[in-house]
């Protein structure tokens, strides 16, 4: 079969090989345009291939999972045949994303196609990703990380069955393409909708079967770049990794995950006390599911308390006593607690060498596509291996990594102007003015109602701003999945916003979380980020936002200044500061960055 690889910018030059080049984990099921996810991956498995040391002395350990490719080709039959040839340009009804699923589902696969996959399922009786690899996806511009779909399938019991399943997760990912918060990301980007087309990415699924559910031992993300350096012993060269048990998308999500510079891999974001590492350390895992749902997030670790045989050990640390114990013991006391903190991994006391790999990894690709990366991996013990350690590390996806040019060095200095909030943790780099809006979300009005209707509000509001840069300030962790850590919003309610602040309320705090679909959007789209933590230091004047904010509608806030707001920025020196121009007044002196 025959095959093109797109070529849209991805920072892969001009890297386009034929079909007959593809190495041994790709098959080509629908011949036609790839997309950028399946070139960062073609590219490295060519490597590979080739015999480059992409991990140096380690490179043995690396794969990447069995995989196939099916076109553009395909998206423009299904949309042709569904009679969907409009809905890339005018958007869906109202932002609504069930209409656009429930179009797609409608829909089926051309004849040959299913055809195609019938045979290759034939073949291919493992758990699956369905992954979006679209033409403006995974390139040096514009990530689209977060904004499209991924789709598992546990892929089991009979062929049609199975076949029927697999469709209905391609057509899931083909109508991604047409959801409110791709039109928003394409929208500020300036996509045009005849640019974008979906080709879709099967993946074997990395890990191995525990009971009823399917998952690695351990999935995460990594960043050559790390913008936020939360002390001066790392840099932003250094990189950043989170880590996570299960499958990879609580590495992505906006929750707990073990964090680390694979410099310096044993210092911590959030210190080294036992009460800091159990608050920040990861307490739910996703996973594929056997029981009919395909797909199961959210399962809580203590579900998967370990026992001898369950490698949940291997990740794992014990509390006894207030203390850590360097590694589990067995048999557990009664009051014994394990935490998931990949210590042992990470200090390089088992047999797999993960940050090695990862600090030669970082290395390797960014020379080779000349820009930083984002890479996306995952590591599992094989059959048979019953201490549970993995022995090969699968990588999953590769791309350039969003991260804007240098800009020239930003004074945080607000005179005496009349400050409303001042941060030592932020992302980003560089100035804003004339900024008359804000969304206000506080944590007591946000407790009091509904999730769900709080992110309606922001959307509405976004919608309303458009064009109009604004503020957006509320508690804990924007994005997050879990509404009790902060407010749940997808991308599309904030595509519009200069800034996301956010404030530590109680249990609702900020967490870094730079290797994230979420934040890896922000940057891309050069919004800054700022996170308030009163009690070390930082500033937020909620009195002053109150005095110019309308009446609470679903816990949500419109403010509007009547003189502009600059805000200043500087991700270097680790500070940012938001001032109304036009009033002056006393100011104390900007707290000095974290040590």
């Amino acid at each position: 079969m025959s095959g093109r690889l797109s070529r849209s910018g991805t920072g892969l030059g001009d890297f386009a090989p034929g079909p007959s080049d593809l190495p041994p984990p790709f098959e080509v099921l629908v011949p036609g345009e790839f997309g950028g996810k399946a070139r960062g991956l073609i590219h490295t498995g060519m490597m590979l291939r080739d015999g480059r040391p992409l991990a140096g002395e380690h490179t043995a350990l690396l794969r990447i999972p069995p995989s196939a490719l099916l076109s553009t080709d395909l998206f423009d039959e299904v949309v042709a045949a569904a009679g969907l040839g409009d809905l890339l340009r005018r958007g869906p009804p109202e932002g609504d994303e069930k209409a656009v699923y429930d179009a797609f589902l409608r829909a089926r696969l051309p004849k040959r196609a299913r055809e195609v996959l019938r045979e290759w399922l034939g073949r291919n009786r493992v758990p699956l990703a369905v992954r979006s690899s679209s033409l403006q996806e995974d390139n040096r511009l514009y990530s689209f990380s977060g904004i499209y779909r991924t789709h598992f399938v546990a892929n089991a019991g009979p062929l049609d069955r199975r076949l029927a399943a697999v469709e209905r997760a391609i057509l899931v990912v083909l109508g991604s393409t047409f959801l409110p918060r791709a039109y928003a990301y394409r929208a500020r980007h300036g996509i045009r909708p005849d640019d974008e087309k979906m080709a879709v990415l099967l993946q074997h699924v990395v890990g191995r079967r525990r009971g009823d559910l399917f998952h690695p031992l351990l999935a995460g993300v990594g960043f050559s770049r790390n913008m936020y350096p939360w002390t001066d012993r790392i840099s932003v060269e250094d990189g950043v990794v989170r880590l996570v048990y299960g499958l990879g998308t609580r590495a992505v999500d906006r929750d707990y995950a073990r964090v680390f510079v694979p410099s310096r891999p044993r210092l911590r974001p959030e210190g080294f006390s036992v009460d800091a590492i159990e608050q920040y350390a990861q307490t739910r895992f996703d996973a594929v599911a056997f029981d009919g749902t395909d797909f199961r997030s959210g399962i809580p670790v203590s579900a998967a308390v370990p026992r001898e045989g369950n490698d949940l050990h291997v990740v794992s640390s014990l509390v006894r006593e207030g203390e850590f114990l360097r590694a589990p013991r067995f048999p557990l006391g009664p009051d014994d607690r394990f935490v998931v903190t990949f210590d042992e991994m990470i200090a390089g006391r088992t047999a797999f060498p993960l940050v090695p790999v990862v600090r030669a990894l970082f290395g390797s690709l960014s020379e080779a596509l000349g820009t930083p990366v984002d890479v996306e991996f995952a590591a599992s013990a094989g059959p048979g291996e019953e201490d549970g350690v993995p022995r090969l590390f699968h990588v999953l996806q590769v791309r350039p990594l969003g991260v804007r040019a240098a800009n020239r060095s930003v004074a945080v200095d607000p005179g005496r102007h009349r400050v409303l909030l001042r941060a030592r943790r932020v992302m980003g780099n560089g100035e804003r003015t004339g900024i008359r809006r804000a969304v206000l979300v506080l944590a007591d009005e946000y407790r009091r109602t509904r999730p769900d209707r709080a992110v309606r509000e922001i959307l509405r509001l976004n919608r309303a701003l458009e064009g109009v840069p604004y503020l957006l300030v509320g508690p804990g962790r924007w994005g997050s999945s879990n509404p009790a850590l902060g407010v749940p919003v997808g991308y599309e309610s904030v595509a519009g916003c200069a800034a996301i602040v956010e404030v530590a309320a109680g249990s609702m705090a900020p967490e870094f979380s730079y290797g994230t679909h979420f934040f890896g959007e922000l940057l891309s789209s050069e919004l800054f980020y700022l996170a308030v933590v009163p009690a070390e230091g930082d500033f937020l004047d909620e009195e002053e936002f109150l005095r110019h904010a309308g009446p609470a509608r679903d816990g949500v806030r419109l403010v509007e200044f009547p003189e502009p707001v600059t805000l200043q920025v500087d991700g270097a020196g680790r500070r940012g500061v938001a001032f109304v121009t036009g009033e002056v007044t006393e100011t104390p002196a900007a707290p000095p960055p974290p040590g």
